[in-house]
């Protein structure tokens, strides 16, 4: 998602600079999806202990999705009684998680495909020019680049929030199962053994 951001902002600064016959594309508005989002911290490779302390600082969630420091914490510890909000169990919760994305179409709720792509005189690139123009070809590529970007971002920031947060979550649910569900017999007699 770092390399997705950088990509962001070096394509948004290209709309500046691609111009044909001196008209260039105005930055758009960023999507919600994206707007506001960093990551802080170093990978793994640009720290001497070769630990990842990479975080996504995000000013939005994505449907479905979570949000929760889950270095801070471990699946033994448990990670849902953190995050459930009092009164609601970690049942109902999740359903309402997961409700979140019945019947929404992921791309259609992210904004980007909503993108007005206004030039600098005003008209609009995708619906006064024929995407075949070739003489706008080099701000139609400067815009299919920023658009794909951040696409790129939104599909990642999903996998991270809506994916491998909830997989996080389902070890914590599987092991409050298995707390649950099962004993353990250490009295005198429990196992009996045959020579």
């Amino acid at each position: 998602m770092r390399t997705n951001l950088t990509q962001i902002s070096s394509y948004t600064d290209d709309l500046a600079t691609t111009k044909v016959d001196g008209l260039f594309l105005r930055p758009p508005t960023v999507p919600t999806i994206v707007a506001g989002d960093e990551i802080s911290g170093h990978s793994a490779s640009e720290t001497k202990d070769k630990t990842s302390t990479l975080a996504l600082n995000a000013k939005s969630v994505v449907r479905g999705g979570f949000t929760f420091d889950w270095r801070s914490g471990n699946v033994y510890d448990g990670y849902l009684d953190r995050i459930v909000p009092k009164g609601q169990s970690y049942i109902e919760f999740l359903q309402a998680k997961a409700a979140e994305t019945q019947g929404t179409d992921a791309s259609a709720s992210n904004g980007i495909n909503d993108i007005q792509w206004t030039l600098s005189n005003g008209k609009s690139l995708t619906q006064d020019y024929r995407t075949s123009d070739v003489t706008m070809r080099p701000l139609t590529t400067a815009m299919n680049n920023l658009s794909q970007a951040y696409q790129d971002y939104a599909t990642n920031k999903a996998q991270y929030q809506g994916t491998l947060l909830l997989e996080l979550l389902k070890l914590d649910v599987d092991l409050k199962d298995v707390r649950s569900n099962s004993m353990t017999n250490t009295g005198e007699g429990f196992l009996t053994t045959y020579r």
